[in-house]
């Protein structure tokens, strides 16, 4: 009889811990379809300012925005990046053997995991740099060179020269 007490009370003791857990779990929240996610705004506008091709925005927004936000680095910046690294083609290839948007050692067939991707191989470029956005593009390219130098500051020229523009149609939207 005891024993079965001691049954009856672990089953409602799981039960109450089950039920106070599910309740605690964070609850997913949706932006719903009148709010306006600002990043995805940001990396539209900059798909759009960089000249990528209408068809591929879109797919790009959304994979852009949600690297932006993973790796903290400006939809602008992945955008250029993406600009000089493939000219958004999802199956580039460079003669060294890397591959999709971002010029990645691996890429799938899925524009979101490659740009995100790409985006981790930034950030952890720039963690390795202090946050120096040149010398991060620089490995990023190849390394401590002459050519990947030269290439970073093509990307961060082209930066420079389309926020000004990216900044005036992003006030537009808003």
């Amino acid at each position: 009889m005891i024993r079965l007490l001691f049954l009856v009370a672990a089953i409602a003791f799981s039960f109450h811990s089950q039920a106070y857990f599910i309740s605690n779990l964070p609850v997913p929240v949706s932006i719903s379809k009148f709010e306006v996610d600002p990043i995805q705004v940001e990396a539209k506008v900059s798909l759009i300012v960089a000249d990528a091709p209408r068809d591929r925005i879109p797919v790009l927004t959304k994979a852009v925005a949600n690297a932006s936000k993973s790796e903290n680095i400006h939809p602008l910046m992945l955008t250029v990046l993406m600009k000089t690294e493939s000219n958004y083609k999802k199956n580039a290839r460079s003669p060294k053997g890397y591959v999709g948007e971002l010029q990645t050692p691996t890429a799938t067939e899925f524009s979101d995991i490659n740009v995100l991707y790409g985006a981790r191989i930034l950030r952890e470029k720039l963690n390795m740099t202090n946050n120096n956005m040149l010398r991060a593009l620089a490995l990023y390219k190849g390394g401590d060179n002459s050519t990947a130098r030269s290439q970073a500051q093509h990307v961060m020229t082209t930066y420079e020269k389309l926020y000004p523009k990216f900044a005036r149609m992003l006030k537009e939207e808003v």
